[in-house]
């Protein structure tokens, strides 16, 4: 018998020196987090990995703010780093380089924050840079690459949350450069977890669509984390203290649950007003832990040669209200609204309603919050003209010619009518907003 010992430990230890197993690159603690980085190949100092061991066995990675996702000559970059899930008592530490900066700019860093300024005459295909943490978890990187555009500030995603130590309500709101990202055709998607559970994922997204986030409240902080088909990403550390969102009793008559960009609940179309400029509407998502619900977006754009003109300079929409009985059974109309939550809320807001015998009445919303709210407006004391008249119209609108920001977004959660309680039973004890 020959003696195979000395060969068949050559290669057990060739065997032990090959890579184990195949898995996509993205999943891997290295992989890149640019669009076609599984195709490069794997470096020590590219993607996001780990040199040691990770303390009491808990997996930790790196989370990047980037705003905005491109360099813009003469225009600063901003990364922010945080080590999730952070270690108690320890204070990681914290590097940045540029290991392709064809722009030669200037490395500003403090703490865990880089800023970049981007030189005025910077041209190039693309700048990366590594940033890195150290500590008893071992050291973790990763790799930025960001597109040298000649172009005016553009926005990156923004979560719309309060400054730090105000209450954030939900659901989150997300905006971003649509027209940015419709260029660019990229697509976006975002993850919410809460102490390494994952509470909420949106999918892919598109570019145009209007987003909210319905976090459940809880003392734990939510990370959020928004990213592109592209790879840059933005993150937001939240700690969710309310929820506010549309919802309504069982003895209401629904008008309109805004889930249908052209019909309302009744069956009747939506007409628009462009007497002022243009608008558009759309369908947007809130995303949950139980799934989705939509709700409707208008976009006005105030035209400026309009409002030159005489005669009223309205933008908005108007229904039809279909049969819904005489106006005297009930007590107020409830239209759940809100203001776009990054930019100025529109200020103010016109809502009209009108009666089968002519009867009509114009309220104001002096300024459109930033969260959803229920706007009550009286029904029976504003339609009297005979018992047998009916609800039959409402608008809601902006004014052109006092309406600020000239360029903005409303948000439409439901619109129905609240009867007055039957005789013998007691009415619900409901705070109004006002």
């Amino acid at each position: 018998m020959v003696d195979r010992g000395p060969t068949a430990l050559v290669l057990a230890l060739l065997v032990l020196s090959l890579p184990v197993g195949c898995r996509n690159k993205e999943d891997e603690p290295g992989g890149k987090t640019q669009a076609g980085a599984a195709d490069q190949a794997a470096s020590p100092s590219s993607g996001l990995g780990l040199s040691a061991p990770v303390s009491d066995a808990v997996s930790r990675s790196l989370h990047l703010r980037i705003y905005p996702d491109m360099a813009v000559p003469g225009r600063e970059v901003v990364i922010e780093v945080q080590v999730v899930p952070d270690l108690v008592g320890e204070q990681p530490q914290f590097a940045f380089s540029a290991p392709q900066d064809p722009c030669g700019g200037a490395l500003d860093v403090a703490g865990n924050r880089l800023v970049y300024r981007v030189p005025s005459d910077c041209r190039g295909s693309g700048i990366t840079f590594v940033a890195a943490a150290s500590g008893s978890f071992g050291r973790l990187e990763r790799e930025v690459r960001l597109d040298i555009k000649k172009a005016v500030f553009m926005e990156s995603v923004v979560f719309s949350y309060p400054v730090p130590g105000q209450k954030v309500a939900s659901p989150v709101a997300v905006w971003w450069d649509r027209t940015l990202y419709l260029n660019r055709h990229e697509s976006l998607s975002f993850v919410a977890t809460r102490a390494g559970e994952k509470v909420v994922e949106t999918g892919t997204v598109s570019p145009d669509l209007v987003l909210e986030l319905d976090l459940p409240p809880s003392p734990e902080p939510v990370q959020v984390v928004g990213r592109t088909s592209s790879g840059t990403e933005e993150t937001a550390q939240l700690r969710v203290h309310e929820r506010i969102a549309p919802s309504w009793p069982g003895s209401i008559v629904m008008l309109d649950p805004f889930t249908d960009a052209e019909r309302t609940g009744t069956g009747t179309t939506r007409d628009l007003i462009e007497g002022g400029g243009k608008c558009q509407v759309g369908l947007g998502r809130r995303v949950g832990p139980a799934g989705e619900t939509a709700f409707m977006y208008l976009q006005y754009h105030v035209s400026k040669q309009k409002l030159l003109g005489k005669g009223d300079a309205f933008i908005g929409f108007s229904e039809r209200v279909g049969s819904v009985g005489p106006a005297s059974e009930y007590d107020q109309l409830v239209l759940w609204m809100k203001g776009d939550a990054v930019h100025t809320p529109a200020s103010p807001v016109h809502v009209r309603i009108e009666g089968s015998n002519g009867s009509k009445r114009t309220f104001k919303i002096k300024r459109l919050q930033d969260h959803w709210r229920r706007y009550h407006f009286p029904v029976a004391r504003t339609l009297r003209r005979g018992a047998s008249e009916e609800l039959r119209r409402i608008q809601v609108y902006v004014d052109s010619k006092d309406v600020s920001p000239p360029l903005g977004t409303l948000l439409f959660g439901a619109m129905y009518l609240e009867p007055f309680p039957k005789q013998g039973t007691e009415p619900a004890a409901e705070a109004k907003s006002e």
